[in-house]
């Protein structure tokens, strides 16, 4: 059983996230591990100081298997992983050791801040995840962002019929009631853009390639509720997580049916380079239960305006 220690600073108590830690018998090494918070903030350094009425929480390590994340490139400046669903990217208010962040930086054998991840998949998502591991390697992703030159490639299983073979999504993305969520037209919606492809329909679900234009939180799962095809398994956004086929049978999936399958950078020295995550077994079993065929390679590697072309 996981139990996070919280401590609220009282008048005269402590000066320092150091000093809080030493009250509460906890290592000051739970710092650089990444468990320790002020607030919503995760502490860089033992030195932080803290205020009255600040509260500090230590999230303790999880009991269970370690997990051995799969590195599928890495040069000088960026490493990029095969992010399993289960995990989240980085820390909220879990220990940074129970993420893919922090795990990268165990098996790599560095510091949590000698990796910057440059997107965060959801903890339910799957894909790739790129970090920078230098300055350069950091300016280098901003840079691409900035000129649209960040391509990511998606593939998902959503409910529904009606849709064109291939559109754009462009309803801005703001803030939901619940604050963990976000809402097409929300509170301080922002601009968001996601080019859609329907690859192939199998019953009442679809299969489609995604290629989002820019990086609002969700984006993808609520520009597709919002479209009317929620994502599998995505209970946030009214998906569902189970399917009755025409036999009676149910099947279920536990998990978003969302997954980064590509993405395409350039080096620091301006190289294009192509990262690639294989589709996981979960989403390929459950399409071809629903009596789909394997098209996942042609929705990840063929050229988008091909693709688009092909669905005409």
């Amino acid at each position: 059983m996981k139990h996070d220690i919280r401590w609220v600073v009282r008048e005269g108590e402590a000066h320092t996230v150091s000093d809080v830690l030493r009250l509460s018998g906890v290592p000051l090494s739970f710092v650089a591990e990444g468990r320790v918070f002020v607030g919503r903030t995760r502490v860089q350094s033992e030195t932080m100081a803290v205020k009255v009425g600040d509260e500090v929480i230590v999230s303790a390590p999880s009991e269970g298997e370690s997990v051995e994340l799969e590195v599928i490139y890495s040069s000088r400046d960026f490493v990029a992983i095969h992010k399993p669903a289960g995990i989240a990217t980085a820390p909220d208010h879990e220990s940074a050791s129970n993420t893919a962040w922090g795990i990268l930086a165990s098996q790599l054998g560095v510091s949590l801040n000698e990796l910057h991840p440059s997107s965060r998949l959801d903890r339910n998502v799957s894909g790739v995840v790129t970090f920078s591991r230098t300055e350069s390697g950091a300016r280098c992703l901003a840079t691409l962002r900035e000129e649209g030159a960040y391509e990511r490639r998606y593939v998902a299983l959503a409910k529904g019929k009606v849709v064109a073979p291939h559109t754009l999504w462009d309803a801005p993305i703001g803030r939901a009631k619940n604050p963990r969520l976000r809402q097409a037209n929300g509170k301080d919606a922002m601009f968001a853009l996601t080019d859609v492809c329907v690859i192939a329909r199998a019953s009442d679900t679809l299969l489609l390639a995604l290629r989002p234009r820019t990086g609002r939180t969700h984006q993808l799962r609520v520009h597709a509720a919002h479209a009317g095809v929620p994502l599998l398994g995505d209970r946030s956004y009214g998906g569902p997580r189970r399917h009755t086929l025409p036999s009676g049978g149910v099947i279920t999936f536990d998990r978003v049916a969302l997954h980064c399958a590509r993405v395409r950078l350039r080096t620091t020295e301006g190289v294009p380079f192509d990262i690639r995550a294989l589709v996981p077994q979960d989403m390929r079993g459950f399409w071809l239960a629903l009596g789909g065929k394997d098209e996942f390679e042609r929705a990840c590697e063929e050229p988008w305006d091909r693709l688009v072309g092909s669905q005409s």
